[in-house]
């Protein structure tokens, strides 16, 4: 499959699913470089935000293919659809990545954490994510075993 620069509309949709609160979380934040290195997603920061995106996207696909094209300028648009569900977005996550990830230095790079931290997030928001223990034991029972075992009594 080749590498392509993706369309505004999905760094748009990615933007929006980091900036939608989930839970008690704030504004995504992400960690990169080093541990002390550290973002975060606001209103204010969508455009600058999604220029990054776009750029780590832009220099993925020059790497690989040994151009030189630059990055056009990024404006935040609130997205054309906004009933994406968290399978969707994880899906529009992996895509990004896969269009970004070229440079060697992707493991490293800011693009590179903000997707770890959203997808993140869209796991945490999955239907039934909660649903079992933190830490299993051998008295747990998963919640499928539950509700199968009420359903006999």
């Amino acid at each position: 499959m080749s590498a392509f620069v993706v369309h505004p509309e999905h760094i748009h949709v990615l933007l929006w699913a980091a900036s939608r609160p989930v839970g008690h979380d704030g504004p995504l934040q992400w960690h990169f470089d080093n541990p002390t290195k550290v973002d975060h997603l606001t209103r204010d920061r969508l455009d600058g935000v999604g220029q990054m995106l776009l750029d780590a996207n832009v220099a993925s696909v020059n790497y690989r293919y040994g151009e030189d094209d630059e990055s056009l300028a990024y404006v935040y648009r609130p997205p054309q659809h906004s009933t994406w569900t968290a399978p969707e977005l994880l899906n529009a996550v992996h895509c990004y990545e896969y269009q970004a990830c070229e440079r060697p230095d992707w493991q490293a790079s800011e693009a590179h954490a903000f997707c770890r931290a959203l997808e993140h997030r869209l796991i945490q928001s999955l239907p039934g994510y909660d649903d079992g223990p933190w830490s299993i034991t051998p008295t747990d029972v998963p919640a499928g075993g539950r509700r199968r075992g009420a359903a006999r009594r």
